[in-house]
Parts: structure tokens; C-alpha cells; sequence
């Protein structure tokens, strides 16, 4: 699966997808950062205006997107989604 993503945000955001049963909104949170473990691929530090691609093979199963830049996550900036 190839995701692109753009920022059309105002601020530096990432894209971090995670393998979990837990859902987006439940992940560990520690420090303000949710816990990345099971992370399968993203993009960091996605400029204002920039866009990044990258592909990455998901097995079936559960995943989490989430913007783990300070505050971002806990500000909502997450979603789930699964692959059949």
C-alpha cells in the first residue's frame, strides 16, 4: 500500500501508521506522545505544504494512524483503519 500525504496544515506534522488491536484513540500515552510500538511505516517532519509518499505491505489486521508531533495526538490528529 503507498500512502501520500500532505500537509495543508499550518504547522510540521507526521503520518505514523501502526500495527494494534488497541484503537487510535486508546494508544499509551506517555509524556504527551502516544507509544509508537508496532510502528509500520510513516513520514516525519511533513513541511507545511510538502507532500510525502512511502509504501509499505500490510498484513490483515487492525491499524492506527496518528500525528505523534506534540500535542497533535492528543489534540485528535488520529484515525483507524483495517485491512481485510
Amino acid at each position: 500500500m503507498t500512502f501520500k500525504v500532505k500537509n495543508v496544515g499550518s504547522t510540521v506534522h507526521e503520518f505514523t501508521v501502526i500495527k494494534t488491536k488497541t484503537a487510535a484513540a486508546k494508544l499509551p500515552v506517555s509524556g504527551g506522545l502516544a507509544s509508537e510500538t508496532g510502528t509500520v511505516g510513516g513520514s516525519e517532519d511533513v513541511a507545511v505544504g510538502a507532500t510525502k509518499s512511502f509504501s509499505v505491505t500490510l498484513p490483515k489486521g487492525h491499524y492506527a494512524v496518528i500525528c505523534n508531533i506534540a500535542g497533535h495526538y492528543l489534540g485528535g490528529m488520529r484515525a483507524d483503519f483495517t485491512v481485510k
